[in-house]
């Protein structure tokens, strides 16, 4: 019987932290994870595409990555894209469309349209599952200084983490990957006067997904106003159904 090749290699989203900084030792981890999870060197290497030099290695650093604790998301990387990548010089712009690309078909999973913040995406590239996981490393220490916050969040994080001290420097880079993305990939976007982006990955014509994505965020839209609504009446109804203060007595002086 013949070895399916994978044609993805899924890893935590941890590996991928400091990608910008050295994003080849950060696929040698995702190598190693998901080929320790084998038994033989052959049959590795097959499924793999790969000829492993040093399986003891491979297994080794593998097996140590895999006991490590992790939030249980996952980027999944196509096997032409991660050698396309691995042990070759790429511009920091490709790599951060890279990063975004994984994050955003993270974030996405099965879904046909997601919705997302440019910060959330750019959490996800950071490589942490979620916001909570992000909070807790970015203000570990509430007495650091901003100086030093940022020296450690660089030297722990990489240069990914100076686009969390700038929200325009964020939300512009954001734009612009999308913008690359939509050429690269079968990725389409959309967002008009709101907080959040739309997008899809489909095989549709570019014309039928903007206007599904159009139509996704005027639906959204109202649902979210209808909320607000409701929510700003409870609040009303909450001020003046409050209990009246007990009467006191009271004589003029």
């Amino acid at each position: 019987m013949k070895t399916q090749v994978l044609q993805y290699y899924n890893a935590p989203v941890e590996l991928y932290r400091r990608f910008l900084d050295n994003h080849t030792k950060c696929l040698n981890d995702v190598f190693d994870y998901v080929a320790a999870g084998y038994e033989h060197c052959e049959y590795v290497s097959k499924i793999m595409g790969a000829n492993i030099l040093d399986w003891e290695s491979t297994k080794r650093n593998g097996a140590a990555l895999r006991e490590c604790k992790y939030n249980g998301t996952l980027f999944s990387i196509p096997r032409n894209t991660f050698w396309n990548y691995y042990g070759k010089e790429h511009k920091r712009t490709e790599l951060l469309d890279l990063l975004a690309y994984l994050a955003l078909k993270s974030i996405c999973g099965r879904k046909t349209i997601c919705q997302c913040t440019t910060q959330r995406m750019f959490i996800r590239m950071a490589g942490f599952g979620g916001k909570e996981d992000f909070n807790m490393a970015y203000n570990n220490n509430p007495t650091e200084s901003i100086k030093k916050r940022k020296e450690r969040l660089l030297r722990c994080y990489g240069d990914i983490m100076e686009y969390f001290e700038n929200e325009r420097k964020m939300r512009d880079t954001g734009k612009r990957i999308r913008d690359r993305l939509t050429k690269k990939h079968k990725f389409y976007h959309y967002s008009k006067q709101c907080r959040y982006f739309v997008f899809m990955f489909s095989d549709k014509n570019s014309r039928s997904c903007k206007i599904q994505l159009a139509d996704y965020v005027e639906r959204h839209r109202t649902r979210n106003q209808k909320q607000e609504m409701k929510e700003i009446a409870a609040e009303v109804r909450a001020k003046y159904n409050r209990e009246e203060p007990p009467m006191v007595e009271y004589t003029s002086l």
